[in-house]
């Protein structure tokens, strides 16, 4: 998901932002929204496919192709025409996504990959998920138990899993929280000082580990025109589901410059309203609708395995005839109609404008109508596509052949990144520090690397999959299912070389079947923080990684090793892959200052929260015991989640339950403080 703006909106009303966000549209648009590019003819990724014709008056007659036409100059109104806001194509910088207002030029079709009559776009080309139980029966019903399934759902007696009986509470920085129903409907009073506030809950997020609840504010003292009476927005504490007991939401706000505890749900009046940006991914909207939305706008030029042309005012004819009765003055500066824009079609209510709440089939495998109608279980006449497509909406591609819409490794790529991508705080690497971006981070690493049109990474091998780890019908749990030889049989698919255990060996000086021989372990190891612990990068990387090790920051040999100084480490990586590794002595010198010291330890003091998020969840589950003192401090840490974490992992190391011995870790300072002296002294 992507990160929120740093402003949040004005307190208006829901119905006059989405009267601006509509006009909005327009005037964006018509200055050819998210790119004015000086050419987007011309042959890309080795192309044999023609450029697009030159735009023609409506009255002319349509031209032939032109295989050698010139770069077309767009219609883009003056010196405005410069957007800020353009995301280069990871892949390939010539690839570019336009969306079109006037005068839609003519002869796009026979330039175009020919998709036919096939549309997957349109709120129309979709038909529920109902439709494919009947034919695929087991990838239905693996579906049905996986966690996108729910990741949005209303807040029925079915779907809500919290303690709301009356009786649970949270009692957090001052304040109480309190979860009961009334019939049912459920609610969320805090209260604190004499100031008390109710939320009725509209929807849920989430059933695997943490359910989050979306409402608005039914009771308090804020005014009536307030954005937490008028959006539907997440509330400020979740279920744990394992621990059976309710918590500060986090990340919800995502500013990494300060800590969770920053917010203050009792006094903090920012609000993430939930369908403005959450629902991107956590529902299944209509693919055309979502190429409108901002996180539309940013993913398909960013990731798109081609360039594409949107016919939006034909699009919104088909779609949303009552968007094309409202005119616009042209002369807004641009950053302001981009924000508009945002506020169009991301304010719509999802419940009215949404395919369905939860990640659905059609998520991934976008309108299936024309599939749905011309199938049976014994074969198909129509396949559907994994790249968007219709009357609409055209790719270039190398050729006409429309099978570069079918299941091709790029569209199945592209399909996760529309939701597992965006911004997140970063190590000096640039891995990402926590989840949910996994496409993002994984193709910055090596097996993604992918050349431009050639199917490769950069090694020469054929370039991953998401798929080629993940089941995308049936959820992984709540653990990881395959074993560590699984995973290691998965990288020999493509390495096949090290598929002996003698080769192994050999490359990672570690005996096979141990943990310093396993694939993942070394190139993927868990830095990343889950939901309630650490995950493995998606980002495939060698532990010599250069600025990891000069930055002080986790290492794949010391996350093992933790007692082991730099030195060590660098002599090792040296000596086994050879001494074209070398590191900025001064660097090292700079943030080692004991370079004999353990670094595990030197991890735990860092200035860098994520760096002691992953040691301490490598010192627990390592059982290193000889740190005790140190983790035992931890407790104390400024971050809300270090803090979870190291608690999750305590309990687990020591088999015991903190909350038993006083210790919560979204506890105020002080009480923490005593609790953790109380901790040590029962330790002696």
């Amino acid at each position: 998901m992507d990160e929120p703006k740093d402003n949040p909106p004005p307190s208006d009303s829901r119905a006059t932002r989405e009267l601006l966000g509509i006009l909005g549209v327009f005037g964006a648009v018509l200055l050819v929204i998210y790119a004015v590019f000086a050419a987007l003819g011309g042959r890309q990724d080795g192309d044999a496919s023609p450029g697009l014709p030159k735009p023609v008056p409506p009255t002319a007659a349509r031209p032939p192709v032109d295989p050698d036409s010139a770069p077309v100059a767009l219609n883009a109104p003056g010196p405005t025409n410069q957007v800020s806001k353009i995301h280069e194509n990871i892949f390939d910088p010539q690839r570019r996504a336009l969306y079109w207002w006037r005068e839609f030029p003519r002869g796009v079709r026979e330039g175009s990959i020919d998709s036919g009559a096939a549309s997957n776009i349109r709120p129309a080309d979709y038909i529920g998920s109902q439709s494919c139980a009947e034919c695929h029966a087991t990838k239905h019903e693996d579906w049905m138990g996986h966690s996108h399934r729910l990741m949005n759902a209303l807040a029925t007696p079915k779907n809500v899993v919290g303690d709301f009986s009356g009786d649970a509470e949270i009692r957090y920085l001052g304040g109480v929280g309190r979860f009961y129903r009334e019939g049912d409907r459920f609610l969320m009073s805090l209260e604190r000082g004499g100031t008390k506030r109710v939320y009725g809950i509209e929807r849920t997020i989430g059933s695997r580990f943490t359910q989050y609840y979306v409402g608005r504010l039914i009771e308090g003292p804020e005014p009536a025109d307030s954005r937490k009476r008028s959006e539907e927005h997440v509330l400020p504490f979740g279920y744990w589901m394992e621990k059976k007991e309710w918590a500060p939401t986090v990340h919800v706000f995502r500013d990494s410059r300060k800590d969770d505890d920053a917010f203050d749900p009792y006094i903090d009046n920012q609000v993430v309203a939930y369908d403005e940006g959450c629902a991107d991914c956590h529902t299944t909207i209509a693919a055309g609708d979502w190429l409108m939305r901002s996180a539309g706008l940013r993913r398909i030029s960013k990731y798109s395995p081609r360039s594409i042309l949107f016919d939006v005012p034909g699009y919104l004819e088909d779609t949303k005839p009552e968007f094309l009765k409202v005119s616009f003055a042209d002369d807004l500066p641009l950053d302001e109609l981009l924000d508009q824009v945002d506020h169009s079609f991301n304010n719509l209510d999802i419940r009215e404008h949404a395919v369905s709440l939860g990640i659905t089939c059609e998520s991934c495998h976008l309108g299936c109508r024309q599939h749905v109608e011309n199938s049976d279980k014994e074969k198909s006449a129509v396949l559907p596509y994994f790249f968007p497509a219709g009357e609409q909406f055209f790719s270039l591609g190398r050729g006409r052949s429309a099978e570069q819409l079918g299941r091709i490794d790029e569209n199945l790529n592209f399909t996760c990144a529309k939701c597992h991508s965006g911004k997140r705080p970063n190590y000096a690497s640039g891995h990402d520090t926590w989840n949910s971006t996994e496409y993002s981070d994984a193709i910055a690493g090596a097996c993604y690397d992918k050349r431009p049109g050639s199917g490769e990474n950069h090694a020469g091998m054929r370039h991953l999959t998401c798929v080629d780890c993940h089941d995308p019908h049936k959820g992984i749990g709540r653990k990881w299912p395959r074993t560590p030889t699984q995973d290691d049989e998965s990288c020999a698919k493509c390495h096949e070389e090290f598929s002996q255990p003698a080769a192994v060996a050999a490359h990672t000086h570690h005996e096979p079947g141990t943990a310093g021989s396993r694939c993942m372990n070394c190139h993927m190891p868990k830095i990343n923080e889950g939901l309630q612990g650490m995950v493995r990068t998606h980002r495939i990387f060698s532990p010599t990684e250069k600025t990891m090790i000069e930055a002080n920051q986790p290492n794949a040999c010391n996350l093992c090793h933790l007692d082991k100084p730099i030195d060590w480490t660098v002599k090792h990586l040296r000596e086994w892959y050879g001494g074209k590794h070398v590191y900025d002595e001064a660097k090292l010198a700079a943030n080692y200052p004991d370079r004999q010291g353990k670094v595990g330890l030197g991890w735990l003091k860092s200035g860098h929260a994520p760096t002691r998020l992953s040691a301490a969840w490598a010192f627990t589950h390592s059982k290193a015991d000889w740190a005790m003192d140190q983790l035992l401090e931890g407790l104390n840490d400024d971050h809300l989640v270090n803090r979870q974490f190291l608690q999750i992992g305590l309990d687990q190391m020591l088999g015991i339950r903190l909350k038993d011995k006083g210790y919560q870790y979204y506890m105020q300072a002080p009480e923490r403080r005593a609790a953790i002296d109380q901790l040590k002294a029962s330790r002696k």
